[in-house]
């Protein structure tokens, strides 16, 4: 049986209930609930969720889906007494993914990983948070990636090139690959070969995931993807 969380997205209280309840959802393979966000249709949303939101659905090369659940979280971030309860909310997520590993974890729907919503709108909101982001996406198949590298292409677009985003490129060359990843960071930096921030990036990226048993081969595929 599919269990709803309905959430009125023009009140704050009604929000904070439907992430604690999907805060509470066991994340076991065997007790995961199927489950459903429904957004409360007609009430005003706030001015620069609208505008955030035109820009994820905006760019048809890039597009990424925003549904009731990714919208529940871009607006939980909006509330500050909030901020840390999702961050708490996708480290445990984090930590059953971990145990479990990727090919078990939890997912929203078929295509969405659970807790992918909230890193993404916590990563939007502040690039602080772009580090939680890629320990997440280090939890996933990223064999299997639907709205991931649109979701990166965002918070490049958004963020910038900064330290937070430089070390996202990094992890999406190597561990954080996936389908996409090398291409698309190849694409980033292929104009700025000369910018100070390819040289930040290219001294950051010898030292990074010194474990990562492919680091060298992904290197190599970078540089062919650089040359490209």
């Amino acid at each position: 049986m599919v269990q709803f969380v309905v959430c009125d997205p023009a009140v704050g209280g009604s929000i904070e209930l439907a992430v604690d309840s999907l805060s509470q959802f066991p994340l076991g393979e065997e007790s995961f609930p199927d489950y459903e966000i429904k957004m409360q249709k007609g009430s005003p949303l706030p001015e620069n969720v609208v505008a955030l939101s035109a820009m994820l659905l905006g760019d048809d090369d890039w597009w990424f889906r925003v549904d009731d659940e990714e919208m529940l979280f871009l607006l939980a971030v909006q509330y500050q007494r909030l901020e840390q309860r999702l961050v708490d909310f996708v480290e445990r997520i984090i930590a059953h993914n971990k145990i479990v590993g990727k090919y078990k974890i939890p997912y929203s729907d078929s295509e969405t990983p659970f807790g992918h919503s909230a890193a993404v709108a916590l990563a939007l909101h502040e690039k602080g948070h772009i580090k939680l982001y890629i320990r997440y996406l280090k939890t996933l198949d990223l064999n299997v990636e639907v709205y991931t590298a649109a979701a990166i292409h965002h918070l490049f677009k958004l963020h910038g090139l900064c330290p937070e985003t430089i070390e996202l490129a990094c992890a999406r060359v190597l561990s954080c690959a996936g389908q996409w990843g090398i291409e698309q960071i190849a694409d980033i930096f292929k104009g700025l070969k000369d910018a100070p921030a390819y040289s930040q990036f290219q001294q950051q990226l010898k030292f990074y995931d010194k474990d990562f048993l492919n680091k060298e081969l992904f290197l190599g595929f970078f540089a062919e993807a650089m040359e490209d």
